[in-house]
């Protein structure tokens, strides 16, 4: 029985590039994280009007499941463990708060100028954890840029 090659053929990746191809995909999810994180925020702040509307008018609540769709909680702990702590923290925190406001959204009997109220206090409240979401990630890519360089420069032919 013949043994295959292990590469198949291909070239072997070096550890650096290995590396940099682990940096970049941390460097993806991180931004992913981020724009899904922006996307419902916007959603649950820039659709109010209308899905409280439907609520009041129709006491719908099936509009919420479009509103407060998100991939975060598609999410692997496998893949998230390739955040830092700061990030994964403010993400649970995050999406903790959005879950909060849906529960209130999907039980309340109050009248709409009291929904309408409270959702205007969790959309400033979720802002301000967006805010620090969005410091983190943005501190933990330039982490990552700065490795992907130094990883270059030793890399580079003298």
């Amino acid at each position: 029985m013949k043994q295959r090659n292990r590469n198949n053929g291909l070239k072997q990746i070096s550890k650096s590039e290995r590396e940099k191809i682990k940096l970049e995909r941390t460097k993806s999810l991180l931004l992913l994280l981020k724009i899904d994180a922006k996307n419902l925020l916007e959603r649950i702040v820039t659709r109010r009007s209308a899905y409280l509307l439907e609520f009041s008018l129709k006491r719908s609540r099936e509009q919420f499941k479009e509103i407060f769709y998100s991939k975060y909680s598609q999410c692997k702990i496998e893949t998230l463990q390739q955040c830092s702590t700061d990030v994964i923290s403010s993400l649970d925190q995050f999406h903790t708060k959005v879950d909060e406001l849906l529960w209130y959204l999907n039980h309340t009997q109050d009248m709409i100028k009291t929904a309408d109220d409270k959702v205007i206090i969790f959309s400033k409240v979720l802002q301000r954890m967006f805010d620090t979401i969005e410091l983190y990630i943005n501190a933990e890519m330039t982490v990552k840029n700065n490795l992907m360089e130094k990883l270059d420069e030793l890399h580079k032919p003298h």
